[in-house]
C-alpha cells in the first residue's frame, strides 16, 4: 500500500511541477490576461500541495471551511512556513478566487511571489527541490512539448 501511495505522490508532484512551469511560461507571454492565467495555475498547484499534505498528515478539512484558511495556519504553527508566507499565501489565494467574479488586475509581482511560495511549499511539505537551472530546464522542456503538439 505504501508503494502505491509513493507512486501517487510522485505523479501528483509531476503534475504540480508542470502547473508551476505553465505559470512561469504564461508569465513570459504577451497575452493580455497572462498574469491572471498564471495566478490560477499557481493557485491550483498550491491547492494540490496543501491537499496532499493534509491527507498525509490526517488534517481534517471541514466542508464549510477553506483549505487554505485551515491548512496554512497549521503550517505556521508547525514552523513549516514563516508568518509573512502565511499571510501572502492566503492573500494570493483570495486574489485568485476573486478573479472570476471581479475585474481585477493581477500584477507580475503577484505571479512571481506566488511562484516562490509554491516552490517553498513543495520543498518544505513534499521535499521537492530544484535549482534555478533545473526549474528553467523543466519550463523549457514543457514549452517544447506544448509547442510540438498539433
Amino acid at each position: 500500500m505504501y508503494f502505491l501511495y509513493k507512486i501517487l505522490i510522485k505523479t501528483r508532484l509531476n503534475e504540480i511541477v508542470e502547473m508551476l512551469c505553465v505559470g512561469v511560461l504564461l508569465k513570459e507571454t504577451k497575452i493580455p490576461s497572462t498574469n491572471k492565467l498564471a495566478l490560477k495555475c499557481l493557485d491550483q498547484a498550491a491547492e494540490i500541495i496543501l491537499k496532499e499534505y493534509s491527507k498525509k498528515n490526517q488534517i481534517t478539512i471541514n466542508k464549510t471551511s477553506d483549505l487554505f484558511s485551515t491548512v496554512v495556519p497549521i503550517l505556521k504553527e508547525r514552523n513549516l512556513i514563516i508568518p509573512n508566507y502565511e499571510k501572502s499565501l492566503i492573500n494570493l489565494h483570495k486574489l485568485s478566487e476573486r478573479l472570476s467574479d471581479e475585474n481585477i488586475t493581477v500584477e507580475k509581482v503577484d505571479v512571481e511571489n506566488y511562484t516562490t511560495l509554491v516552490k517553498i511549499l513543495l520543498a518544505y511539505l513534499h521535499h521537492y527541490r530544484a535549482s534555478k537551472k533545473e526549474w528553467l530546464e523543466k519550463a523549457s522542456n514543457l514549452k517544447k512539448v506544448i509547442c510540438s503538439q498539433n
